[in-house]
């Protein structure tokens, strides 16, 4: 057998085996998720948001300022995720395309978010006014996802968590306070005292954080 001979043949068996890894991957048919998470907040990324291939760790920058950005989106995930940050991007809409343009026959979509009622907002309500960037989020799954699932997937699911957060004291539930973006230092010690009759009473005080998910079905 000649060298020329030699180099064809082995030619073929690599592409034969190429072949052979390719159907073997498409037949294990493994999950490919995109997981939505905050971009970082730098000047030159204002309007970003950071799209994670899990399968492999690849990081995709979608920015909307530069729309040619998207045509790097994979089209063949079996799911696409967002926990909390979809809200936090400027347009959650165009985002939520972007999101659904990637998922193959049969995939889901899932974005969960905050929603009401959120006891140590309510709390701070009572004494203070609670900026819109706080509110905003609170209403997001009912008022925004809803009824973009509604008129883009075929069928969606929508669970309600009902979480119980119990602090053992008031010092540390006003430190919480105090690192929230709703935080009033006029209206602190009235929510001390509120905190500090319910401990007296309870040994502890207790306030609903809730949370909100959203399931979309992509036409199998």
């Amino acid at each position: 057998m000649s060298i020329g001979d030699r180099t064809t043949g082995l030619a073929l068996l690599q592409q034969a085996r190429r072949q052979h890894l390719e159907r073997r991957e498409r037949s294990y048919a493994k999950p490919v998720w995109l997981d939505l998470c905050a971009a970082p907040a730098t000047p030159e990324m204002t309007d970003c948001i950071v799209v994670r291939n899990i399968a492999n760790r690849e990081a995709l920058w979608l920015t909307f300022c530069r729309p040619i950005w998207l045509v790097s989106c994979p089209t063949n995930s079996s799911a696409a995720h967002s926990s909390y940050a979809l809200y936090y991007c400027d347009k959650h809409l165009q985002v939520l395309d972007v999101m659904r343009g990637a998922l193959k026959a049969g995939g889901r979509c899932a974005i969960f978010t905050t929603n009401r009622p959120h006891g140590l907002v309510d709390l701070a309500a009572r004494f203070s006014e609670i900026p819109p960037e706080v509110e905003g989020p609170l209403r997001f799954g009912p008022t925004v996802l809803k009824p973009y699932f509604e008129k883009n997937f075929v069928r969606y699911d929508v669970h309600h968590f009902h979480n119980v957060v119990t602090v053992p004291s008031t010092d540390i539930l006003i430190e919480f306070y105090r690192q929230t973006t709703y935080y009033d230092a006029s209206a602190e010690e009235k929510i001390r005292a509120v905190v500090d009759d319910e401990v007296s009473r309870s040994g502890n005080y207790q306030y609903e954080k809730n949370g909100y998910l959203i399931i979309g079905f992509v036409e199998a």
